[in-house]
């Protein structure tokens, strides 16, 4: 059974239903100066170019639910805005919302929700992932009482939105895991951290919660009530939950922009990786999402995130790993079989910042 509705202490999210253009993908023009810049994902050698790339360093990226794990990007189009562009970063309620919205050009850039990006791009949507925000740090989260999931027989299981990543992730963990006879209410709740609070006030059962909303929730004088059950991002650290998705005719107008923005982006994970203590990642939590953090926990969570190597400072994202990614969705039934990389990723533009920045320290 599945329920959707509002409450007045939580955020419950309307399903919104993916309308995907139809429309041919423009070619992404090469975004390098360098004649040996590292090939597309389709095997294809850029050309050289000694000019100036074009872009109008001016469009939107739009953000869903931003969390610690946003904070890098946040933090690369200050750092760009204040260098002369005019980014803007609306936060959207609905994650399905925006992917329709970079479809349609409305908005340029995105990230979070890999699965939206790969079925409205095999619909032929005008919609390439080019980048990876986070590596997986999904986890699943509930009452002490569920120790193995036919635990959560008769309980409330709360997800993000119908097509996120991490429903799916959820899906599939029942779907293995779980017996036949197992029965349980689903609902929609926008927000890992909203959902967790619902967790902590007994509104739900057991939920998908980011790392550190995760810690906030089974760690100290809560540890009694609340524990991860199963932990996705060391299931299934390869999976690509978090990537960046952009309207693929504007890369082809504007491959300068977005060669700036995974550029600073990367430096953005690099900084974070490079202070052991966390301290630097902290900073930019305080400074991003204050209201999404516990100050109690945050010196933990923080140091976690580091350790974890959770921003990926050499890109987090390969053939291989959307190919992983592409065949765990479609194994779980939540992806139609068929789709290649070409057709759901332009790795040209992160290819060519990491031979430009060089390997991570």
């Amino acid at each position: 059974m599945r329920i959707r509705f509002t409450h007045p202490a939580v955020s419950w999210a309307l399903a919104a239903v993916l309308v995907v253009t139809a429309c041919s993908a423009a070619a992404t023009p090469v975004p390098t100066k360098a004649p040996t810049a590292a090939p597309t994902s389709a095997g294809t050698p850029p050309p050289p170019t000694a000019t100036p790339l074009p872009g109008s360093k001016k469009f939107i990226v739009a953000f869903t639910s931003r969390g610690i794990s946003s904070v890098a990007m946040m933090e690369a189009t200050e750092v760009l805005n204040k260098a002369g562009y005019s980014i803007d970063t609306p936060e959207i309620a609905q994650s399905n919302l925006i992917v329709e919205g970079i479809v349609n050009g409305q908005f340029q850039v995105t990230s979070g929700t890999t699965l939206s990006f790969l079925i409205a791009a095999q619909k032929g949507g005008s919609i390439r992932m080019i980048g990876n925000r986070l590596n997986n740090e999904w986890t699943l989260s509930g009452l002490a009482s569920i120790q193995k999931c036919d635990d959560i027989n008769g309980k409330i299981f709360a997800h993000h939105t119908e097509s996120a990543v991490s429903t799916a992730m959820s899906r599939i963990w029942v779907k293995a895991n779980c017996a036949a006879t197992t029965k349980f209410t689903e609902v929609f709740i926008q927000g890992s951290d909203i959902r967790a609070a619902a967790l902590r006030n007994g509104q739900i059962d057991i939920t998908e919660l980011e790392l550190g909303d995760a810690f906030n929730t089974t760690t100290g004088a809560l540890a009694s009530k609340f524990r991860i059950v199963s932990n996705f991002s060391a299931a299934l650290p390869q999976l690509k939950t978090s990537m960046i998705g952009a309207n693929s005719q504007w890369m082809a107008a504007n491959p300068g922009d977005v060669l700036a923005l995974i550029r600073e982006t990367t430096i953005q994970n690099r900084k974070i990786n490079a202070d052991p203590t966390g301290a630097y990642l902290k900073s930019l939590a305080l400074k991003w999402v204050p209201k999404a953090i516990n100050p109690d926990t945050i010196d933990v969570v923080a140091k976690a995130y580091v350790e974890k190597k959770l921003f990926p400072g050499d890109g987090g994202a390969a053939v291989v790993d959307i190919e992983y990614t592409i065949k765990f969705f479609e194994d779980g039934g939540a992806l139609v079989k068929g789709l290649t990389v070409p057709l759901a990723a332009d790795l040209t533009f992160l290819n060519v910042i990491l031979k430009e920045l060089g390997p991570v320290k």
